[in-house]
């Protein structure tokens, strides 16, 4: 991985492989790009492909606490890509990384965005002032209470929340290293970033939103009314349900989803 530091000195690594335009992958919360490991050769082949260790996560550092935000996530992504001389890309955020992606989007514009493709995430998780594409079951005494479970014992959230991401039983193997890989955030950090998440709303980005735009959720996915909602909020967007995918399709479906992403990246640039 290259290192990069930010203009608050955090540390921030990420993957960089192949040539063409520019594909920027964002992952989910307590997550890394070690998620994206089953798109990084397909999608390298035409496109120059950055995976991104946000602030916090994987490899990359946090300074403290107090930089947990998805609108310090996106500040990073925005220096990096001005580090990395990248004024235009298409960009793929999954779960939290797709949140991340709405508040970059809010940061940078329409014009620095050649696709922009929204998996398994909302904008705005809880629902109300005319929103109902939020979690079901979702209140802000619930979030309350899974940041507390999470500064008691974050170890046990992760390991009962890791498995349920996914349609099938992850082989023992997967799951241990996927268990490792969530348990690697600063558990302050994990905690105050994911209540920024959960109580968070990106849906005033939705209608700037010029690009072409492709948004994916799992069949049973609990994030999949959400992602359905923001079909007509993004002007032109397409959706696609992967059918036997959870929360993570990319993964599930490695090569349904590298196929369905690059048709669509490609249709839109020609």
């Amino acid at each position: 991985m290259v290192p990069f530091v930010t203009s608050d000195g955090a540390k921030i690594n990420y993957l960089r492989r192949g040539s063409g335009e520019t594909i920027v992958l964002l992952h989910g919360w307590s997550m890394s790009t070690l998620y994206w490991r089953r798109q990084l050769i397909p999608l390298s082949k035409n496109f120059n492909v950055i995976a991104i260790d946000l602030r916090g996560h994987g490899m990359s550092a946090t300074t403290d606490d107090n930089d947990a935000s998805i609108d310090r996530l996106a500040a990073d992504v925005v220096e990096l890509m001005r580090h990395l001389n990248v004024d235009r890309f298409h960009a793929i955020g999954w779960s939290m990384g797709a949140s991340v992606l709405l508040a970059l989007h809010d940061r940078l514009g329409a014009s620095s965005f050649s696709t922009v493709t929204l998996v398994e995430q909302p904008p705005k998780l809880l629902n109300g002032d005319g929103w109902f594409g939020g979690l079901s079951d979702l209140t802000v005494q619930k979030v309350e209470s899974q940041v507390a479970a999470i500064r008691t014992d974050r170890d046990a959230v992760i390991e009962a929340f890791v498995p349920t991401m996914f349609e099938l039983p992850l082989t023992p193997s997967a799951l241990e290293q996927f268990v490792k890989d969530a348990k690697r955030p600063n558990v302050g950090f994990a905690a105050s970033l994911f209540k920024d998440l959960s109580l968070g709303s990106w849906l005033h980005v939705l209608p700037t939103i010029e690009s072409p735009t492709l948004l994916i959720a799992g069949a049973s996915s609990i994030a999949r009314i959400g992602v359905e909602h923001m079909q007509s909020r993004i002007a032109g967007s397409e959706l696609i349900i992967f059918e036997n995918s959870r929360h993570c399709p990319f993964w599930e479906e490695a090569d349904h989803f590298n196929w369905r992403v690059l048709d669509f990246i490609q249709r839109q640039t020609g």
